[in-house]
């Protein structure tokens, strides 16, 4: 409890404790007004001994729950997965079991350094802007950086930080949160590694290839397909330019009269699934292809 809180505390009891002295003060003249001297001294002495027991019993009531509520709120520090970590401006002073399993120090290790032992060698040089900005008031919102471990392992985290200030507003620390995330940036990575490796192997087939949403009326008949992406070899071997976003019927009209047969097969793979190979001729492009439809998705070719 701050030293504000206190004094504001001690105050509100002494206003009650005059409030109740008065009020007893005016029943006593009104309902005993012929009590001697000492019977009313003995009953003021019962009763400010009453007040103050009451009082007292408050105060230490509401001590007790403050206690509770900090011992609440530090064991679920405590239990958190994530790391919570507070310092002052030049040293940690909290570091929970969720930052002892992050970073592989103790509580005990920890304690009383600064902040930047377990910055990467390279970032330690930022920690002073980075404990400025906090100094300055600033809250900082899930930003991803790098730390190192006891191990000597870099870890990528999630860290949001706010100022901790004392009963009279000044800025004396921060209070940060920190979240291993260096599985979910390592996943993240391996699918920007295969969506690379994807679009290079996409880009260099020397086959054409479209992949193509199928459309279907009210009674599943197959009534067009949407170009999602094609090769550039498509377009070599078409002719076809700009179909991404478009119906086979928009690039090529008359083709779902001239060639039902390719509606009915694509329709035919994207409901069971089953790819088929077979040539036709497009008669609109005047070009005979080799055609090999296969589900990637649900109604997708």
């Amino acid at each position: 409890m701050s030293k504000q809180s206190q004094i504001l505390g001690a105050l509100r009891v002494g206003l009650v404790a005059s409030c109740t002295m008065a009020l007893y003060e005016i029943t006593k003249q009104i309902c005993f007004p012929r009590l001697s001297l000492v019977e009313s001294h003995i009953i003021t002495v019962f009763f400010v001994g009453c007040v103050g027991f009451c009082i007292t019993f408050i105060i230490r009531q509401r001590e007790k729950d403050a206690q509770q509520e900090q011992l609440r709120l530090a064991t679920i520090v405590q239990q958190s997965d994530d790391g919570i970590i507070s310092a002052e401006l030049d040293a940690i002073t909290s570091w929970n079991r969720g930052a002892e399993r992050i970073y592989g120090y103790s509580a005990v290790e920890a304690l009383g350094r600064h902040i930047s032992f377990c910055y990467p060698p390279e970032k330690r040089a930022k920690a002073h802007t980075f404990l400025q900005r906090i100094a300055d008031g600033e809250t900082i919102e899930r930003i991803e950086t790098q730390r190192v471990t006891k191990n000597g392992t870099i870890i990528d985290v999630s860290l949001s930080v706010s100022a901790i200030k004392d009963g009279t507003g000044k800025i004396v620390g921060g209070s940060g949160i920190s979240r291993d995330v260096t599985a979910r940036r390592q996943a993240q990575d391996a699918l920007v590694e295969s969506e690379r490796r994807y679009r290079s192997l996409f880009e260099n087939m020397l086959e054409g290839f479209a992949y193509c949403e199928m459309l279907f009326d009210d009674c599943g008949r197959p009534i067009d397909f949407v170009y999602l992406a094609v090769n550039s070899t498509f377009g070599k071997l078409t002719g076809l330019e700009n179909v991404v976003g478009k119906r086979v019927t928009e690039v090529i009209p008359g083709i779902k009269e001239s060639e039902p047969e390719l509606f009915e097969r694509y329709g035919r793979v994207a409901l069971t699934g089953k790819p088929e190979r077979f040539e036709i001729e497009v008669k609109a492009l005047g070009i005979w292809f080799s055609s090999q439809p296969m589900v990637r998705k649900t109604d997708a070719l």
